[in-house]
């Protein structure tokens, strides 16, 4: 029985929201997709634990360094993609750095973000041109 990679998306913008949902639900993903800090920490608090957050720092309940420290505490073995305009990102604490991939927003960005989903969460290697692979349980 195999199952798909959960993968939750926290954006202020609920165009953005919508749009990578919608994405990533297309590339053959689960997505549950939050507006602010809180709700990711309630989301990522759930069992089992999501295979992947992609995350816009900028959200409105918090700031982006302790949000990621909360997230590398409460789920430590879960990358987070950070997905965000290169203007925005001025941080380089040493939270922030960890993260496991950066994609800048813009045009073009999704394509760029869906083989990072891939490729964290181990689909990419073992998809066939055209194909989705989901782990096992």
């Amino acid at each position: 029985m195999f199952r798909r990679f959960q993968i939750l998306v926290a954006d202020r913008n609920p165009n953005v929201r919508r749009f990578l949902t919608r994405e990533l639900v297309a590339a053959g993903f689960d997505v549950r997709a939050f507006e602010n800090a809180c709700e990711l920490l309630e989301g990522l608090a759930g069992q089992p634990p999501p295979d992947l957050v992609v995350l816009d720092p900028d959200l409105p309940d918090t700031d982006g360094p302790s949000l990621f420290v909360d997230l590398q505490q409460q789920a430590p073995k879960v990358p987070v993609v950070i997905h965000t305009f290169l203007s925005d990102w001025s941080d380089t604490s040493p939270h922030m750095t960890r993260a496991a991939a950066f994609v800048e927003k813009g045009a073009n960005s999704v394509e760029k973000l869906i083989r990072e989903v891939r490729r964290l969460c181990g689909a990419a290697d073992r998809s066939a041109p055209g194909e989705i692979t989901h782990r096992g349980n």
